[in-house]
């Protein structure tokens, strides 16, 4: 049998994970990003917005996910893999209104907005679905500067 112990990689200096975490979670962030909602029949209206801490350009990705999906699952679970027939699905994207790996915006005096419109499919369970929002930085390896989700049904 294989090792599984071999599959788990710790950086050095990693030995604390949580220690690590907490210290990064309490850290300001670089930006603000808020969502702002409006849904007219099955047109739903996004405007992301917000203020980076330093003047720079950056990208912004915004999409719809469903959480809650029952679908069937293949299950590698050893000795055997099975398939699970009623394996809940989260976080499942259904629809970018940007680019896939963001929209280029450069900030006004380090405030920046962006506006998309969607139509929503019929076929998703409104009450599970929530827009997700992210500001990363244009250049270099595009790190997260902040992120937001907001549910779709609090659309007003």
């Amino acid at each position: 049998t294989m090792d599984q112990t071999l599959l788990i990689h710790t950086p050095t200096g990693f030995a604390d994970p949580a220690t690590t975490f907490k210290a990064e979670l309490e850290k300001e962030g670089e930006a603000t990003v808020h969502i702002k909602t409006a849904l007219n029949n099955n047109q739903l209206t996004v405007a992301v917005y917000g203020a980076v801490k330093e003047q720079q350009d950056i990208r912004i990705t915004t999409y719809i996910q469903e959480n809650k999906l029952i679908a069937e699952q293949k299950d590698f679970t050893l000795p055997s893999p099975y398939k699970n027939p009623s394996y809940e699905h989260n976080h499942v994207p259904r629809v970018f209104m940007s680019a896939t790996l963001g929209d280029a915006v450069t900030p006004e005096n380090k405030l920046y907005q962006k506006t998309y419109t969607v139509e929503l499919n019929s076929e998703w369970n409104l009450d599970n679905c929530e827009v997700v929002a992210f500001v990363t930085k244009k250049t270099g390896y595009k790190p997260v500067l902040n992120a937001t989700s907001a549910p779709v049904q609090a659309a007003q």
